[in-house]
């Protein structure tokens, strides 16, 4: 028993001593140590591995967008096949080349998340921050879908010093105020939102996340949204579906008139009621339970 508890602790050692060395296998060192700490848990050594760290990998900036992930269920095209949906549901995540052709052979409209990259000078679509840059431009995008697309943009990083430089942009590819109408530009910076309005295109306040709001008390931030609301003068105000409770009891009792905006988080599913109610919608194209990226 000696004998075999000398070579487990050497095994460890020399793992630890050859992989600490080198950072960049630092997945695998995670792994290697809980290994080997399952090994010596099995003898009798220590009580429990289950609080060694992990390690999560998220997709970081050299993914190729082509190989974003993309779903296309059989039963949806089926479904698609005998419904027409309303042009005011959104496909979800519109997040790269893959998922624009998929998308476009189902929807008329499309939903992508998206940072302004000041180095290229253009609308860099990705998920901020879960992943990094994939090299897949605005442009590219607009060259995808079809031209006559509703397309809905939530800004991750807006902020009112780039505002005009944004809309600059955004006026290359939309020259007439009415094909402008066509994009909604979504920002949790409502004030940043201004240029985009006078500038025709669709803007929409999206509200702050249900945790830093505490419900219809005399609490400081529902106090500001509700300021932001009434102060600057977006079309729309977005929230996810989850939110729609707190912003009837909440929110619309207090404010001006306006339009609202939504989404489930759910696989492909339409609440009842949501189509009338909500001038856009987003939907997953998926049939699967988990949070899709």
């Amino acid at each position: 028993m000696q004998i075999q508890r000398s070579l487990i602790y050497v095994l460890i050692f020399t793992s630890a001593l050859i992989l600490l060395t080198f950072d960049k296998l630092r997945p695998i060192r995670v792994f290697a140590v809980y290994s080997s700490c399952k090994v010596v848990e099995k003898v009798g050594l220590v009580a429990s591995c289950d609080q060694l760290p992990v390690v999560t990998i998220l997709e970081q900036g050299k993914l190729d967008a082509d190989s974003y992930g993309v779903e296309d269920p059989l039963a949806l095209s089926l479904f698609f096949e005998r419904y027409r949906i309303p042009e005011h549901v959104y496909a979800h995540r519109t997040n790269s080349p893959e998922r624009a052709k998929t998308y476009a052979k189902y929807y008329h409209a499309f939903e992508f998340d998206a940072v302004w990259n000041a180095d290229q000078e253009a609308l860099d679509i990705y998920h901020y921050p879960e992943h990094a840059s994939m090299a897949f431009y605005f442009h590219q995008l607009v060259d995808i879908v079809p031209i006559s697309s509703r397309l809905w943009l939530d800004l991750k990083n807006l902020t009112p010093e780039m505002s005009p430089t944004i809309v600059g942009y955004l006026n290359r590819y939309f020259t007439q105020k009415e094909d402008r109408q066509r994009l909604i530009v979504e920002s949790k910076n409502a004030a940043a939102l201004t240029d985009f309005h006078a500038s025709g295109y669709k803007t929409s306040y999206y509200l702050p996340s249900p945790e830093l709001l505490s419900g219809c008390e005399e609490h400081r931030s529902v106090q500001e949204l509700i300021a932001n609301i009434n102060q600057w003068k977006t079309d729309f105000i977005s929230f996810p579906y989850t939110q729609q409770q707190f912003v009837d009891l909440c929110v619309l009792p207090y404010v001006r008139a306006v339009p609202q905006l939504s989404w489930g988080g759910l696989p492909f599913a339409i609440p009842e009621g949501a189509l009338e109610r909500y001038q856009g919608y987003i939907v997953d194209h998926s049939l699967h339970l988990e949070k899709l990226e």
